[in-house]
């Protein structure tokens, strides 16, 4: 999918309707695809400079994330599932989808072969054990919740199904599988409490503006490590723009996105075989301070300008400036 669209299939709830995004947020989507798709081409610097910073950073990220998906053919979908499931140990929770569509809380108990076909007993809170098959791709979940404690009578809880939410957004990935794979390299610098807030915000859907929108959060994309946990699969890590040596991290970074004037200033030389997208907001009092770095580094030896055909025009109140950086 080009880079400018990535937000179509995106809406936002908006006085309890459902609408599409604003331009200067579809703008970010794309700007985050293009860089995803243009990085073999060598490092990039992008600096976006918008009325409010609000959720702009997680937008680019989204544009990031989205683009670098890797779809999969259904055969090796269903190859892959169970290459997965079949990892789970028992004890492990995970979700399940009941034929009716809802989805309860479970753990593993075994892995076997039933009339010949691999398969996995789970252990559900709804009605005891339940055998699935090796080939019902997306029947099984991950879970990052604590084993969930089997009463006599449980109550059935209604669980929103983040599943949907990915397959109306990324028709071609399987939601299960997505959820399970881990395919890091766009690292998020900020203020964590903000972007993590920002994250869970639920007022996001995919699909038509119609009853059948299915509603998520962009965490449900961008799967941000701190919020999954250490042990589950991630595509986006937040790093703190208040720490002063952040963690070393044990991947590559393909996009590195700076939340904040302060974040950029004080960690732009991290990251550096990374393409870095610098998000800044007018009313950010260090705003200056990151322009004059932004100057400086345009006016670099090697510098050579970064076509980004495939966007919207910059919508009105964002000021953009992009490079590419020379041979390292």
């Amino acid at each position: 999918m080009p880079p400018s669209h990535l937000a179509e299939r995106l809406v936002y709830r908006h006085d309890g309707e459902w609408l599409p995004l604003p331009s200067w947020a579809s703008f970010l989507v794309g700007l985050g695809g293009e860089i995803a798709e243009s990085e073999a081409a060598g490092p990039a610097l992008v600096g976006v400079v918008l009325p409010i910073r609000d959720y702009a950073a997680l937008l680019v990220a989204l544009g990031t994330v989205m683009s670098r998906a890797s779809p999969m053919s259904e055969e090796e979908a269903n190859t892959r599932f169970w290459e997965w499931q079949a990892d789970l140990p028992p004890g492990r929770p995970v979700r399940v989808v009941l034929p009716d569509g809802r989805l309860v809380d479970g753990v593993i108990d075994d892995h076997t072969i039933e009339g010949g076909r691999p398969g996995t007993w789970v252990r559900t809170t709804k009605d005891g054990r339940r055998w699935i098959s090796a080939g019902s791709t997306n029947r099984i979940q991950p879970s990052d919740r604590a084993a969930p404690s089997f009463k006599r009578n449980p109550q059935r809880r209604r669980i929103r199904h983040a599943a949907d939410f990915v397959a109306a957004l990324l028709p071609d990935q399987n939601p299960a599988l997505y959820a399970s794979t881990r395919e890091p390299g766009c690292v998020i610098c900020g203020t964590i409490s903000t972007l993590e807030t920002e994250l869970g915000e639920g007022g996001f859907g995919a699909g038509p503006r119609a009853a059948n929108v299915a509603a998520g959060t962009l965490q449900d994309i961008l799967r941000a490590r701190r919020l999954v946990g250490h042990e589950e699969a991630f595509r986006t890590e937040l790093v703190a723009a208040s720490s002063s040596q952040p963690d070393p991290l044990d991947y590559a970074v393909h996009t590195a996105i700076f939340d904040g004037a302060l974040a950029f200033v004080k960690h732009r030389h991290r990251w550096r075989r990374a393409c870095h997208v610098v998000v800044l907001s007018e009313a950010d009092p260090h705003l200056p301070e990151a322009v004059d770095v932004l100057k400086e580094a345009a006016s670099a030896p090697g510098r050579r300008g970064l076509s980004l055909q495939e966007l919207d025009a910059i919508p009105m109140g964002c000021e953009l400036v992009s490079f590419r950086a020379g041979t390292p």
